[in-house]
């Protein structure tokens, strides 16, 4: 995980969210990425049509980045 010296990252969004420590941060983020994974492998069992099938499959997860304002991190998610 990356912390950039900005206090409004281009091309990111803020999220709300603020870590006492880095490692908080990375646990959170690889929660979110294994949960997207692990729903993009269960495509099948969903009813969908050919077209989402197909966006859900192609679809990356989101990138995230950190600042660091005080002794807090405040993660940012990238906009798409």
């Amino acid at each position: 995980m990356k912390v950039i010296n900005c206090n409004y990252p281009k091309g990111y969004k803020k999220t709300n969210l603020s870590f006492t420590n880095m490692k908080f941060a990375d646990e959170y983020v690889n929660s979110i990425r294994n949960e997207f994974f692990s729903n993009k492998t269960k495509i099948d069992n969903y009813n969908l049509s050919k077209r989402k099938q197909k966006i859900m499959k192609l679809s990356e997860p989101k990138k995230f980045i950190l600042t660091q304002k005080g002794n807090k991190f405040l993660l940012w998610e990238r906009m798409n």
